[in-house]
């Protein structure tokens, strides 16, 4: 299962969410989200489109930010400041030195059940 959030876009220095609450316990884990995107609503919180689509996110830890600024789905679905996008956290990258290597692995986020992170609850 997963994190299903919908979060504000906001833009300093770029555009961005924030990292749902309850999946701020991971970082010590590399930032980078897998997630599907469900769903693009507008500042007014009216569904703009359906995306469904599976994509990869950069985040910044340090400000608890997933980056999506430099995005493909951000130029393809027009995302900007204001506007709420719909997510499902599935999982995160966990990167590991083994000697002179780095090992990545995929860990599932809750992967017993879904919880949610909604910034308004959709109609």
């Amino acid at each position: 299962m997963s994190v299903r959030a919908i979060k504000r876009i906001h833009e300093e220095g770029g555009l961005y969410i924030k990292i749902p609450d309850s999946i701020s316990d991971v970082r010590n884990y590399y930032g980078t989200f897998f997630c599907k995107v469900l769903n693009h609503f507008n500042k007014d919180k009216n569904l703009v489109r359906k995306i469904n689509e599976s994509a990869r996110f950069e985040s910044n830890w340090m400000n608890n930010h997933v980056l999506l600024s430099c995005h493909p789905l951000t130029e393809k679905y027009g995302f900007v400041k204001e506007d709420y996008i719909e997510l499902l956290f599935e999982s995160i990258e966990k990167q590991k030195r083994k000697w002179f290597r780095r090992e990545i692995e995929e860990i599932p986020i809750f992967p017993q059940r879904i919880i949610e992170d909604l910034d308004f609850v959709p109609k």
